[in-house]
């Protein structure tokens, strides 16, 4: 506990002895003086935290030292508390009219005493602490401050610092700017311009702007000026696009036709993963944000879908009614031939061999090439070739703070944890923002065997990946994705097998308000037990960071949190216990008990 320096003015010896004592235990460093005038001398001199003074005494004037005290700049801000027999309300109210803190009417234990200059000294640093904060960052709603404002602001006070949109759909980005100029931006797969121009048609959400330094490429290749005049075309071409479509909050759903034939079709996994977002549940404004192309691209497909008849309206929550005579039409068939001469009248001649050119889909492979082995090294979703060059972390280098049964997998190794991939029974979501604390944990469950896998889209959390073997033959896929670029859309991959969820955070990073928006996503996105695990990092877990968290992040039912100053072992035990726990009904009855090995 850090010391606080306290000057007490008071002129009767016994209370001087015991006040003293007793604020030197609590690690109080004390002056003590018995009149105005001293006071006022060492008042000067020292910079002291609180001044603890009689109301009236022999040579002590307590207002008259509290009106001094007020008129210098230089001291003005040190909180004085007053400590008196007067119990009149006429003392007590002139007090606090003068600037007193406190007012304390003797007699009062000295423990109370201590207990009050507490109270008033820790609810003024947390003042300034909040005010510190409001200071280095700016929070608002898009309803109120659009983006293009935001950068025309930030660029005309040459502002540095942090970005961060929230939309009403959940998704995120992320603008950083230096000296006022826009120099990179994430969203999703996006990156750069497309970034911008994605999160510019964000209406309805959140931001806030953190000023602090940032450390980022420059990768815009264009003025403020410029992003907010292209950025105007895309909006005016998007509402232009809309204008032939239903509202953004009706839900679109595939006709059966359309499935049957996409059924017959080997389809790369972005255009597979562009046609499941119309499930039935997700809106039009949702699937446009949650689609892994630019807006304007995954407007101009799902246009051409609705115009060949392929979509339709299941429900329309800005027109109640509407969809049903589209919902309930009996559509007439549609062949693939008759696919193809639409699509003639509507485009120049395409191929009549794939349907995939009525959007055509990016060169990204499956994710499963690279899961369950691809059959040859063209094929893998690594890609290392075209991927972004990152720095090599640290962990990848065996470390003497590496676990001893940690082993780095060799190459023949690959193969067979690919095919033990294939046959688990479920999987583990590993999500954090530190790669070592993820990474370590997923090793610490597979017992060194995991890989790295790659994706070629831009801004796409790489993923980490592996199968922890448990007694009797049990397999359980562990996958750690990265929170510093877009996860969602390898959640939804992955939801239907999902287990549990693991959220690794940091207690040296508070931001509430971000940690919220990621269980909200989650929440959204899994119906299964999530485990918030926060990493101290200081030797201890002390019991000041479990109420931090569980006071600000609302747990629910089903999510627990554990506090540990570091991954090890031990630690990654109690949280795979935990885990199953949760499911240990659903396990006893399905005949599926796991015991680690």
């Amino acid at each position: 506990m850090k010391s606080r320096n306290l000057l007490l003015i008071d002129n009767e010896p016994n209370n001087v002895r015991i006040l003293t004592s007793n604020f030197e235990e609590a690690h109080y460093k004390v002056d003590c003086t018995s009149s105005d005038e001293e006071a006022y001398k060492k008042i000067s001199h020292n910079n002291y935290d609180v001044i603890l003074s009689e109301l009236f005494a022999a040579n002590i004037d307590g207002y008259r030292l509290l009106e001094r005290i007020q008129r210098e700049p230089a001291f003005s801000n040190v909180p004085v508390i007053f400590i008196t027999q007067k119990s009149d309300v006429w003392n007590r109210i002139k007090s606090f009219k003068l600037g007193a803190k406190d007012y304390i009417v003797k007699p009062m234990h000295v423990k109370e005493i201590l207990a009050r200059v507490n109270m008033v000294l820790d609810r003024l640093e947390r003042r300034n602490n909040e005010e510190v904060i409001a200071n280095r960052k700016f929070v608002g709603r898009l309803e109120d401050i659009s983006l293009p404002d935001l950068i025309e602001a930030f660029g005309i006070e040459r502002k540095t610092g942090i970005l961060r949109l929230y939309n009403i759909n959940g998704l995120s980005g992320h603008i950083y700017f230096e000296n006022g100029n826009v120099i990179n931006a994430f969203t999703a797969d996006l990156r750069a311009e497309e970034a911008v121009f994605k999160m510019m048609s964000w209406l309805k959400g959140r931001f806030s702007m953190f000023f602090c330094d940032v450390d980022v490429a420059d990768d815009i290749g264009m003025s403020n000026m410029g992003l907010l005049l292209q950025g105007a075309k895309r909006m005016e071409q998007r509402e232009e696009l809309l204008k032939e479509l239903p509202s953004l909050n009706a839900v679109l759903v595939t006709t059966t036709n359309f499935r049957e034939i996409l059924d017959k079709k080997e389809l790369a996994s972005d255009l597979e993963y562009f046609v499941r977002l119309f499930d039935g549940e997700r809106s039009l404004g949702r699937i446009i944000d949650e689609s892994s192309y630019d807006e304007i691209t995954s407007l101009k497909r799902i246009l051409k879908l609705y115009r060949l008849g392929f979509l339709h309206v299941l429900r329309d929550f800005d027109h109640p009614g509407k969809e049903s005579d589209a919902a309930d039409r009996e559509l007439e068939p549609v062949t693939e031939e008759m696919l193809i001469e639409e699509e003639k009248e509507i485009e120049p001649p395409e191929s009549e061999e794939e349907i995939d050119e009525f959007f055509p889909a990016i060169s990204e492979k499956e994710i499963e090439d690279e899961i369950h082995g691809a059959a040859s090294e063209e094929k893998t979703i690594l890609a290392e070739e075209t991927a972004e060059p990152e720095p090599v972390p640290e962990e990848k280098v065996i470390s003497e703070e590496e676990p001893a049964n940690i082993v780095k997998p060799a190459p023949e190794q690959k193969t067979e944890t690919s095919a033990s991939f294939g046959k688990a029974r479920g999987t583990i979501l590993v999500l954090g923002a530190n790669d070592w604390h993820r990474k370590n944990l997923v090793d610490i469950f597979t017992k060194g065997t995991a890989l790295e896998t790659r994706l070629t889209q831009p801004g796409l959390s790489d993923i980490y990946w592996g199968t922890a073997d448990f007694k009797g033959g049990h397999l359980l896929n562990f996958v750690g994705l990265t929170l510093d670029k877009e996860f969602t859309p390898l959640i939804d991959y992955f939801s239907q097998k999902t287990l549990g969820c693991l959220l690794i955070l940091d207690a040296a990073f508070t931001d509430f308000a971000y940690y919220s928006y990621l269980l909200s996503v989650l929440r959204s996105k899994l119906n299964v037990p999530i485990l918030i695990v926060v990493i101290t990092g200081n030797g201890k877990a002390d019991v000041d960071h479990r109420s931090l968290f569980e006071k600000n992040l609302l747990l629910k039912e089903k999510e627990s949190l554990f506090i540990f100053n570091e991954i090890d072992i031990s630690n990654s035990h109690k949280i795979l216990l935990s885990l199953f726990d949760r499911y240990r009904a659903r396990m006893k009855n399905s005949g599926n008990m796991l015991s680690h090995a």
